[in-house]
């Protein structure tokens, strides 16, 4: 029995700092940018100041306007959201480059507005929800956009307005789903 004691103890002593590890590793970026244009890649317009990243399991939130705008290069988060705050409204211009994010919640609260504008580039999200809680807009001018997993839109029915307008570029999703209430 004494074996088996020791066993278990030796397993959580390993698990227990490697979970640890991953949720140390997740940092939450607020975007701190001012001026219209202001590049998501420049490093002091994040709050800490840096790169968000997606195998960090990072969280992007932005909640100001004129907001991020993403030129080129690789855009990474692992949860990006825009419109966390109510009352507030959160902005990603996206001129070109690749948009990489386990999720895209667009107007994340309830009373807050997200807009999303994306021009040029390849984008792959697991899922993509404008008008999550709050007042969502996607406006898809060019690029293509691959949501893995689901597309919703208007989330939460009555509490949120979800809308696409599709001036060009491509979305493809095996799984589309419009207000669950």
């Amino acid at each position: 029995m004494q074996t088996v004691k020791s066993n278990w103890f030796f397993g959580v002593a390993i698990i227990l700092p490697l979970c640890a590890i991953d949720i140390c590793v997740a940092t939450t970026y607020t975007w701190t940018g001012t001026a219209a244009g202001a590049n998501w890649h420049t490093s002091t317009n994040w709050n800490p100041a840096g790169q968000p990243s997606k195998a960090n399991k990072d969280i992007v939130k932005i909640d100001t306007l004129p907001g991020a705008t993403v030129y080129g290069g690789t855009a990474e988060a692992h949860s990006l959201t825009l419109g966390n705050i109510a009352g507030q409204t959160g902005m990603l211009t996206v001129q070109g480059g690749t948009m990489n994010a386990t999720g895209l919640d667009i107007a994340n609260v309830a009373g807050s507005i997200g807009i999303t504008s994306i021009h040029a580039g390849s984008h792959t999200v697991n899922y993509l929800c404008p008008g999550f809680r709050g007042h969502g807009t996607l406006n898809l001018y060019g690029g293509d956009i691959t949501v893995a997993v689901q597309f919703r839109i208007a989330h939460y029915g009555t509490a949120s307005t979800g809308i696409v307008n599709l001036y060009g570029g491509t979305i493809s999703s095996g799984h589309v789903e419009m207000s669950r209430e």
